[in-house]
Formats: structure tokens, C-alpha cells, sequence
């Protein structure tokens, strides 16, 4: 972890969430309304936040393009479907 983040917070996590086989047998369109409705949001600050634990996730257009990085980044090693 960069020495940046040694501040956290710790969240305990009481919701329920998809399991894995239901993931992968969703359709893109159900994909992305789960991405959509139960993974993020943006609060009043215009802060992308975790649906779960509420934490953020970017806070910048700067950092969603770090993320979009990231995840194409990743996105090789995943399986197709």
C-alpha cells in the first residue's frame, strides 16, 4: 500500500451481495444496471463511493481515468466468460 494511505478507515460490511456464479450469468445489460444500482453512487460532493462500505473510490476525472486504466489493465487476465 503507497505510504500516502496510511490513513484508513475500517468498515464493517452488513449488506448482502451477488455471488459469483449469478454474476457470470448475467447478460451486459443486467450487468450494468448491477454496476449501476448496487456497486456505486455519487454523493453531494461529487465523490464515486462504493455502494458497500461506502467508501470512495475516486474523487476526480483524473482518478476515474486511473480506474478505466487499471481496469483495462486487468481485464487481460480475466476470462471472456
Amino acid at each position: 500500500m503507497p505510504d500516502i494511505l496510511n490513513q484508513t478507515v475500517n468498515f464493517r460490511i452488513n449488506d448482502d451481495v451477488i455471488d459469483i456464479p449469478s454474476m457470470r450469468s448475467l447478460n451486459p445489460d443486467q450487468y450494468l444496471a448491477y454496476v449501476d444500482q448496487s456497486l456505486f453512487w455519487m454523493d453531494h460532493h461529487e465523490v464515486l463511493r462504493a455502494t458497500i462500505g461506502d467508501y470512495a473510490i475516486a474523487t476526480t476525472q483524473e482518478q476515474i481515468d486511473q480506474l478505466i486504466i487499471y481496469l483495462n489493465t486487468i481485464k487481460a487476465d480475466m476470462p471472456k466468460k
